[in-house]
């Protein structure tokens, strides 16, 4: 299928939209009254006509490999057979009726891979009198394709016979042509240069926080320009080269300077307006929303503003070839939910078309319908005409409301009427303020001869009268001492200047209402700040007694004083992210805690910039989204506690992803104890750990079976060095004791000794067979090899062979799982790597011996448990309370006794880039994702809400472990709660709670976990969980001058009824299932595999949709 090119213009809407999908921000609504005698057949016809015409109108858009594309859909037509009747209603009902149809029309979602994107709807209000409701994606069309659309209309309505052909350049020809540009180097230069050092954020909401989330939700008011107003700008447009638009702007400049005070704006321009002459009578989304950055000096004349924004506006024009994305990360705002990115205030103007619009014998009147929807703080829409105009206002409606809308309108109006007539006035003369404010401001003047009384006012920069609402410094004056020059008050002759009284305030209707000192109510990246608003949030948080919030160094720091000794400031810091806006979040530290040292900054940034392989990164740097997973975080979290010796579990990097918010927590945990010595290794032999003793336990009940076996297969094409990898094996094995460990009983005891031979590396020659046979031998002994138990007590736990095949190698490991688990396969992997290299060139591997042996850490895991096991079984008993077992259907009945018994399937899964791209968006990883998927699954198909699924965790509870090969893994269950209204965005971030949490308390062994659980015990099933996710990692073996891939072999096992793993193979996603078939047959496997897939791609397609409407 043919993949078609974006244009920039839609690029910035998929932008938009993929961080707010579903919530009909962008779903356009035409409405059109048609007054006269409609034949519906003819509409029908000439809607058909227009949607043959222009192909973008067919449009539909898809994320190919992480890259959005269109396809064209071959043919759409509209039906309009069923008009609603609204003909009985009267004309109150009928107006509400027709108010509430439209915007439920216009508020259906769009299914963009889907489409259509276009849509209609036919009412009828009386014999002649109809509406037709057109319900487009803003992604296929704009404001000006609306005028296009009618004029269409009535040509075809008029004349059926008219030439259909698309125009000879259309839009995809507008795109293509975008494309081949590329971005130009000037053009991303000079927005480099513009936008550099901008304040993300332009806050007209004052001290109040932003909610942490935007809800979307707007309010839309009109207001009316005076034709002197028109008049006005056209004479100022006779003098200077100049627009309307440009004249408007540079008035919004004004006010925006007023209420906010800054002199540094960045405010969107947007516009419709085609760039080619060819493109004029085209349907399309053109619009251009860019960022003009407008520096004011109050004593800058309004003509002369009004020169730097038609000049700038000029300018961005001429470098419009910069997607809005690329803007964006130009700013370096980083994903902020709680405001708009880049622009919060958005412009736009249109012309409005002379005379009235018809379509056929029908006189067609546009009509504006309430959507209840913003998609920016505030969005002025100035469209004008002959001798008129008027201003929409789209507001959202959690921070500014109608009241604050008029004030705005009529404070753009003063300001626009007194430049007008003054083109030449200073700035800061320019008076916002009406007569009524400004007497409320000032007072009342006391009669001649009476004493002066002081009075209090509000002042803005520059000692201008505040607009109500807006907060400034309190100052004390004499009103009959003073002089008024526009909104400025100065002092008259010999009188006294205002005198600053230290404290912020705002008017609020007729009261002074006072905020407090400014160090209170600090700006933080452009926003006022109420520092009182954090601490109180704290406060509610039952484990804090006191805090105190303050900015240091232009970062907020918040000192607590905690209410119990077991308070967590990485637990506190995430309840405030679900409270707080995130440029109002603190740098959390105790409250006797110094700040952090800068050593400790500057090593965590080295650190940093080390894992990722980025050097130019900063402290404020969010480690997810600068290419961070979750295996980097682990290796992180080893090299910080190498470094500082601090041992932070995985959560925190999660809860403080940048440099800056985890130094407090290093500096704070640098102060606790570390764990005790580790022990020498018994003479007698090593107890087993946790995860060997579980492994053991469920071998002995199937001792005759594979289950625990862990084969490997990596196939090699290439030079491969036969001998050298031989002589590298064998140094693997002798470096790592798990590998040449026998298990026996001692006392009734299970010890492990590291006195079997080595395994050696068997090579087996094939080449001499015709290839197919040599494949066919291959499998057989793959299989073979996979299926064969070990016996613990009197062979090493590792077999290993090297097939030479005619066409390459196939090197088969096969370990049991009680020597060898995930991370040990890596480090294997790793060492083989390490040795393979130093063989081939003659010199000893650098693989010394570290600082613990294998046997070590098992004989100190048991001193560790003993410490942690009360509050790890606390924490269980509590998580695990009422969980229902999991009733999930199955093909066959259940056996009377417990059996392993498996086979294994894998299935393309999808783009792993896209899963990747959304784990970083939501903040989690793609295993999170996945084990998401994985529960939607088990509850549709279970038919209850919660879930129990189990997940691996590593247990390796020192960092020097982490380079040991043996078995430490253990299984964490999450009780996963499936709310069918729940969005899978809210599914996938419970998803990551459950696992923060969980592998915060890992380490219980899991009999204990189902004691703490009060879980039965079931002679046929594994009790507590019976479905397992996974992420598997490829193993990183590199064999110089080969290339290597991996795959896993059927071990005709299953350890659990259901095991779901993930995995990425080149760019693609897999899944893998191997599942119990006593219980199901293959063809049921096979549909669960296919069921979760689909689950996964609707999740990260449309993540906000409630999971019961997935496929």
């Amino acid at each position: 299928m043919t993949h078609l090119p974006l244009s920039r213009e839609q690029q910035q809407v998929w932008f938009v939209e993929r961080l707010a999908p579903d919530s009909g921000q962008y779903n356009e609504l035409i409405v059109l009254e048609l007054g006269g005698p409609l034949e519906p057949h003819r509409l029908r016809a000439a809607l058909a006509a227009v949607l043959d015409r222009h192909a973008t109108l067919r449009s539909t858009f898809h994320d190919v490999a992480g890259r959005p594309v269109v396809r064209l859909l071959p043919d759409v037509r509209l039906d309009l057979s069923q008009p609603v009747d609204l003909t009985r209603l009267p004309g109150p009902d009928q107006e509400q009726a027709v108010a509430r149809l439209a915007a439920e029309f216009a508020d259906q979602p769009y299914r963009l891979e889907q489409g259509p994107l276009i849509r209609a709807a036919l009412l009828r209000l009386d014999r002649e009198r109809h509406a037709l409701l057109l319900g487009l994606h803003h992604l296929i069309a704009d404001g000006w394709s609306a005028g296009i659309l009618v004029r269409e209309l009535d040509e075809l309505y008029r004349d059926p016979g008219a030439p259909g052909a698309a125009p000879p350049y259309g839009y995809l020809d507008h795109a293509r042509a975008q494309q081949e540009r590329g971005e130009p180097a000037d053009h991303l230069a000079y927005w480099k240069e513009q936008l550099a050092g901008v304040e993300p954020v332009l806050d007209l909401v004052g001290p109040r926080l932003r909610p942490v989330e935007r809800s979307g939700r707007g309010e839309r008011l009109r207001f009316d320009l005076d034709p002197e107003l028109i008049a006005g700008m056209d004479r100022l447009i006779a003098q200077e080269t100049t627009t309307r638009a440009a004249i408007l702007l540079a008035a919004l400049g004004v006010v925006l300077h007023r209420y906010t005070g800054r002199r540094d704006l960045v405010i969107g321009s947007a516009s419709e307006a085609r760039p080619r002459e060819e493109l004029e009578n085209v349907i399309g989304f053109f619009a251009t929303l860019l960022p003009l950055r407008l520096r004011l000096d109050p004593d800058m004349s309004f003509r002369a503003l009004v020169e730097v924004v038609t000049e700038l506006n000029f300018d961005a024009l001429d470098h419009q070839d910069v997607s809005f994305p690329r803007l964006v990360d130009l700013v370096g705002q980083g994903r902020d939910a709680s405001c708009p990115p880049l622009l919060q205030v958005v412009f736009t103007h249109a012309t409005e078309l002379p005379g009235p619009q018809r379509i056929g014998p029908m006189a067609v009147r546009q009509r504006e319908v309430p959507r209840g929807r913003a998609r920016f703080d505030l969005l002025i829409e100035a469209r004008t005409g002959s001798g008129t105009g008027h201003l929409w206002l789209e507001c959202d409606a959690e921070l500014l409301d109608a009241a604050w809308a008029e004030r705005f309108v009529g404070h753009l109006r003063n300001a626009l009427t007194a430049a007008l007539a003054n083109p030449d006035r200073a700035l800061a003369e320019l008076p916002l303020l009406g007569p009524a404010e400004r007497r409320r401001a000032l007072g009342e003047r006391p009669p001649p001869g009476a004493p002066a009384l002081a009075h209090d006012v509000v002042l803005t920069d520059g000692a201008l009268l505040s607009p109500t609402g807006v907060v400034g410094e309190v100052h004390q004056i004499y009103p009959q001492l003073c002089a008024i020059v526009g909104d400025r008050v100065t002092s008259r002759g010999d009188g006294l200047a205002p005198l600053p009284t230290g404290r912020l305030g705002r008017w609020e209707g007729d009261t002074l209402v006072t905020l407090g000192p400014p160090d209170r109510l600090p700006l933080v990246q452009g926003v006022r700040v109420p520092l009182d608003t954090i601490e109180a949030t704290l406060l509610v948080h039952p484990a804090i007694r006191e805090a105190r919030v303050r900015l240091v160094d232009g970062r907020l720091r918040a000192e607590v004083l905690p209410a119990r000794p077991d308070v967590e400031p990485a637990g506190l810091l995430a309840y405030l992210r679900d409270r707080l806006p995130r440029h109002a979040l603190p740098q959390l530290i105790g409250l006797a805690a110094p700040p952090a040292p800068q050593d400790v900054q500057d090593t965590l940034l080295e650190l940093w910039r080390a894992a990722l392989g980025r050097p130019e990164l900063t402290c404020d740097d969010d480690f997810f989204a600068a290419g961070g997973h979750s295996l980097l975080a682990v290796e992180l979290l080893d090299a910080i506690a190498d470094r500082l010796g601090v041992r932070l579990p995985v959560r925190r990097l999660f809860e403080c992803p940048t440099v800056a918010e985890l130094a407090g927590l290093v500096d704070l945990e640098r102060v606790r104890p570390v764990p005790e010595p580790v022990p020498a290794t018994p003479s007698g032999g090593s107890p087993l750990t946790v995860a060997q003793a579980d492994i053991w336990v469920v071998q002995r009940l199937a001792p005759r079976q594979p289950v625990y076996n862990v084969p490997l297969v990596i196939d090699i094409e290439g030079e491969l060095d036969e001998t050298a990898l031989a002589t590298a094996f064998a140094r693997v094995v002798a470096r790592h004791e798990a590998l040449r460990s026998l298990y026996t009983m001692d006392d009734h005891h299970v010890v492990q000794l590291p006195t079997a031979p080595p395994a050696c590396l068997e090579t087996v020659d094939l080449r001499s067979l015709p290839p197919a046979a040599a494949t066919a031998e291959a499998d057989r002994r793959e299989r073979a090899a996979a299926r064969q138990p070990f016996d613990l007590a009197r062979q090493p736990p590792l077999r290993a062979s090297l097939l030479c095949l005619p066409g390459g190698y196939r090197l088969m490991l096969t370990a049991h799982h009680v020597a060898v688990d995930g991370l040990a396969l890596a480090v294997v992997c790793r060492d083989l790597s390490s040795a393979y290299a130093a063989a081939r060139a003659g010199v000893s591997p650098a693989l010394p011996a570290g600082p613990l042996t294998w046997g070590q850490y098992a004989a100190w895991e048991p001193g560790w448990l003993d410490r942690e096991e009360p509050r790890l079984t606390d924490f269980w008993r509590r998580r695990l309370s009422g969980v229902p077992e999991l009733a999930l259907p199955t093909d066959l009945p259940r056996p009377s006794r417990l059996t392993f018994d498996g086979s294994h399937l894998e299935m393309a899964g999808g783009d792993a880039g896209a899963l990747a791209a959304f784990a970083r968006a939501t903040g989690t990883t793609p295993f999170m994702v996945t084990t998401a998927a994985v529960a939607a699954l088990l509850s549709r198909r279970a038919g209850q809400e919660v879930v129990p699924l189990a997940v691996p965790s590593e247990n390796r509870h020192l960092p020097a472990a982490r380079d040991l090969v043996g078995c430490t893994t253990g299984m964490l269950v999450l009780p996963v709660r499936c709310d069918p209204d729940l969005g899978f965005t809210g599914l996938v971030r419970q998803v990551r709670d459950l696992t923060l949490d969980a592998h915060d308390h890992q380490g219980l062994p899991v009999p204990k976990m189902i004691q703490a659980a009060g879980s039965g015990r079931h002679g046929n099933k594994m009790a507590l969980f019976q479905v397992s996710s996974d992420w598997q990692d490829a193993p990183p073996l590199e064999l110089a001058g080969c290339r290597v891939d991996w795959r896993y072999v059927s071990t005709g096992t299953a350890r659990n009824d259901l095991f779901f793993s993930a995995f990425r193979r080149g760019d693609g996603l897999w899944w893998s299932l191997e599942y119990n078939t006593n219980l199901w047959r293959e063809d049921s496997a096979r549909k669960m595999l296919a069921e979760v897939t689909q689950i996964l791609a609707d999740g990260v397609a449309h993540p906000d949709r409630p999971i019961r409407h997935g496929h």
